[in-house]
């Protein structure tokens, strides 16, 4: 008896895993920039069962009271630049809700037209997809529990998927002004592990009209000569003038070997630096 009940048990749970969209978007990001004003946000349902995508849309800040900055819903106190560009306002979307089979894709068309007077920059909105799953009837032999002949389910959920749409406009400008408020230590015992060691905090001081994408490398000073130490990728928004960053990371060799390190900010190509800067601590 034991063993019949653990083999109902067995066959009879996966037949209640109900049958679910999964939509998302093909890219990764949209960026207009020149003289491009179409483009495309393509959707793929990978489930098993139709739905209905609506896009929604959301004009977030990123503000760096937490380190690598975090997003927040865009706030009308922050009516400063680029803030006040209604980004929307700029964009037009078609269609707005797509009803999507299961394996199938299609695309929301984009079709952007800019003011005379937009100041030059970067500007982003987000768009998110709310899914509305298509309401099912399961047959009872598809879950083999009740013995009516149908049962309603009438399940629908909503999930959001979000990427970015970025406008870029004029001269773009990625400037890092200075880095301070630099810390650098030894990370409690309990945190320690393989990967992790040691802990730089810092603040960057930032003129950018555009986000700067690229690396922080770390080098201890052996002298005049460089040896390295770390590379952090980093994401630097010209939402707020000062972004707080934490990093942490276990060098390459130790530490405790120089009183002098040195930070580099380059590109995301590392072809240009935006600013390097000598620091001393002894560890």
């Amino acid at each position: 008896m034991k063993i019949k009940a653990l083999l109902f048990f067995l066959v009879f749970i996966p037949q209640y895993v109900l049958a679910a969209a999964d939509i998302k978007f093909s890219e990764q990001r949209i960026v207009f920039e020149g003289k491009k004003r179409t483009g495309k946000l393509t959707i793929i349902n990978q489930g098993d069962t139709a739905a209905t995508a609506q896009l929604v849309f959301k004009k977030l800040i990123f503000k760096s009271d937490e380190p690598n900055g975090i997003m927040y819903e865009y706030d009308y106190e922050y009516n400063e630049y680029p803030y006040n560009v209604d980004v929307l306002s700029m964009l037009k979307f078609s269609p707005r809700k797509i009803f999507l089979e299961p394996g199938k894709k299609q695309a929301f068309r984009i079709f952007l037209k800019k003011p005379q007077d937009l100041p030059d920059g970067e500007y982003r909105v987000f768009v998110f997809l709310d899914v509305q799953e298509e309401q099912q009837e399961l047959k009872a032999g598809d879950i083999q529990a009740p013995q009516d002949d149908k049962i309603g389910v009438g399940i629908s959920f909503k999930t959001s998927y979000g990427i970015t749409v970025v406008v870029q406009h004029g001269e773009l400008t990625r400037k890092i002004e200075d880095i301070k408020d630099i810390s650098f230590a030894e990370l409690p015992f309990e945190q320690k592990s393989k990967i992790a060691s040691h802990e730089l905090r810092l603040t960057y001081v930032s003129d950018s009209n555009s986000i700067a994408y690229g690396f922080i490398n770390i080098y201890g000073m052996d002298g005049d000569k460089e040896v390295f130490l770390a590379k952090k990728p980093i994401s630097i928004y010209p939402d707020n003038k000062e972004q707080i960053a934490k990093y942490v990371f276990l060098p390459k060799k130790g530490l405790d070997k120089f009183q002098t390190f040195k930070l580099k900010v380059v590109d995301s190509k590392e072809t240009s630096t935006y600013i390097e800067k000598t620091f001393n601590f002894g560890l």
